[in-house]
């Protein structure tokens, strides 16, 4: 299950996380996505990358 929040906000700029959440004891991955903040999405991360993170157990956060 995927939940989007906003980690950081300044003036008019939002940056969200996509959080995949396996559980309160699962090991967390962080995945930032390369592009400086100026290209790139969190979309890039196809989903068989994140089926692969979930199903092992790891919970997922995906920046940017």
């Amino acid at each position: 299950m995927k939940e989007t929040r906003i980690y950081k906000q300044i003036n008019n700029c939002s940056i969200s996380a996509d959080i995949y959440y396996t559980g309160s004891n699962s090991p967390i991955i962080m995945y930032i996505h390369y592009g400086a903040l100026i290209f790139g999405t969190r979309e890039w991360l196809p989903m068989e990358q994140i089926e692969c993170f979930t199903n092992a157990g790891f919970s997922l956060v995906n920046i940017v």
